[in-house]
């Protein structure tokens, strides 16, 4: 669908291009060669080459490192005077089960609260809510919510995202359903009880209902075999999960 926008603006996509070289001309940028030897004309050249933690100094001074600096739940290194918050801090799920290296403004914000906090002497601890992230390509209006992949090749769906959350390139316990109606997209990444994640294109109207019932871990057991079939139905089928039920005694 983003595809379509693009071409349709003029753009052109080349899918799965790997670049050899960059020629110059006159000391400016004027054409690109892929590893397959095409030559693309081109008057600017942008590069967008992800989050990558400097770590380096971490290292130096001796604290655990992973992809990024490690921490407790608490955001405290292993080195118990020394925090790391925000895009360079792979925290510890409170579980012991997994660290997490996100790079998006909210875990940031959180994560510097709770480190500021447990500097000055307390003992909070960093309960990560699933991911969740707005943006615009092409046009579209697009939302991730909470774990989007499956362990198949998804990458798309990340590069939609301004920063990014190793959780939406973990390999799940679930499988994907989508539907398409016009300019909307919906997939639906379900296990057999939750709705895990959800990439919501085009209308928004079912991005604050995903949010919830993602978060807060809402059990779609009742529901599970309709939302397969039909997810397009999702917002009436999470409105007969949270409707309070009535019941009216006989006289």
């Amino acid at each position: 669908m983003v595809e379509a926008r693009l071409a349709h603006e003029g753009v052109n996509v080349h899918r799965g291009v790997e670049l050899e070289s960059v020629v110059a001309a006159n000391g400016r940028v004027a054409a690109v060669v892929t590893r397959t030897g095409q030559r693309l004309p081109c008057d600017l050249l942008a590069v967008a080459i992800g989050i990558q933690p400097r770590i380096d100094i971490a290292r130096e001074a001796g604290l655990a490192t992973g992809r990024g600096i490690w921490t407790d739940a608490m955001l405290r290194t292993s080195d118990k005077d020394i925090f790391a918050a925000g895009d360079v801090a792979e925290v510890l799920d409170p579980t012991g089960a997994r660290r997490t290296l996100d790079s998006l403004w909210s875990v940031a914000i959180a994560h510097g609260r709770i480190a500021g906090a447990n500097m000055c002497g307390g003992s909070e601890i960093y309960r990560r809510p699933a991911p969740f992230n707005v943006t615009k390509i092409g046009g579209i209006m697009t939302t991730l919510i909470g774990a989007v992949g499956t362990g198949g090749r998804e990458g798309d769906l990340v590069t939609l995202a301004r920063g990014d959350s190793s959780l939406w390139r973990e390999r799940l316990d679930g499988f994907a359903v989508a539907a398409d109606t016009g300019d909307n997209h919906l997939r639906l990444v379900l296990s057999e009880d939750r709705i895990l994640g959800a990439v919501v294109m085009g209308d928004q109207a079912l991005s604050r209902p995903l949010q919830h019932a993602i978060r807060e871990g809402l059990d779609i057991s009742a529901v599970r075999g309709r939302l397969k079939e039909h997810p397009a139905a999702v917002a009436q089928l999470l409105a007969e999960l949270t409707e309070p039920k009535v019941t009216v005694a006989a006289p």
